[in-house]
């Protein structure tokens, strides 16, 4: 949440004085309007800056995310293939046992069913990862999406407040009296902020929801190939004499 972080930074300018010079009171003059004129460049260069963090960071963190998946994406396609190896050479093992039509039948049917049950678990599991990685794509994008938004309409306020500054400071009007319409727009400006990221609906809740759903597709998945593996081994064994030579697959 490091935008909300950075958000809650642009705060509501405080108006600083010179050495030795004494803030505006009643019957004095002020310079007000000069000081404004010369530091609101300065305060709308934070307001980019801080707002082009705030994108940086949003940009940093897909990418992690995408990194990450990669690799773990890399991970399961190696142990897959690992997997495929082992399972090619205990096949071939099976063949070499089978003496009989009935037998070499049996592991036909036997690789044929491991197979399917293979086939079956990965769709299954990688659907259920795709769906995952779905919602928290969606989820980041409409959290992003509305953290850029609250970040425009700070900024679009702030913008406002200093056009009015400006105008009041060549129309003349009272210093004091531009200052403190300044400084209560500011105000406003920041409690809206913070009041709409507080309004924010928090991504852990949702991503967890989205996890539980993605682990009970899964264990689903490693139930049915289980399943799927017990009736084939059973099948198997059946068709060859005792002890089996069934291999664990």
């Amino acid at each position: 949440m490091l935008g909300l972080a950075m958000m809650s930074a642009l705060i509501v300018p405080t108006t600083t004085y010179a050495k030795g010079e004494k803030p505006e009171r009643e019957g004095v003059p002020s310079n007000f309007c000069t000081r404004f004129s010369a530091k609101s460049g300065e305060l709308e260069n934070r307001l980019a800056d801080k707002k082009a963090r705030i994108s940086d960071a949003q940009a940093e963190r897909t990418a992690k995310l995408s990194t990450k998946q990669a690799d773990r994406d890399a991970r399961l396609a190696a142990k897959r293939a690992e997997a495929d190896e082992r399972r090619t050479e205990q096949f071939a093992n099976l063949k070499g046992k089978a003496t009989t039509d009935a037998q070499k039948a049996a592991v036909a049917t036997f690789e044929a069913a491991v197979k399917a049950a293979i086939v079956a678990r990965k769709s299954a599991v990688d659907a259920a990862m795709k769906t995952f990685r779905d919602g928290l794509a969606a989820l980041a994008s409409t959290h992003q999406a509305s953290v850029n938004n609250i970040t425009t309409a700070y900024k679009t306020a702030v913008d406002a407040a200093h056009v009015k500054a400006k105008s009041d400071c060549a129309a003349l009007v009272a210093p004091a009296t531009v200052r403190a319409t300044f400084q209560a727009s500011m105000k406003t400006a920041k409690e809206k902020m913070q009041a709409d990221r507080k309004a924010l609906e928090k991504l852990g809740p949702q991503a967890e929801a989205l996890a539980k759903t993605r682990n009970a597709s899964v264990k689903k998945a490693m139930d049915d190939f289980k399943a799927a593996m017990e009736k084939a081994r059973a099948d198997l064994k059946a068709a060859f004499p005792k002890p089996s030579p069934t291999p664990s697959v």
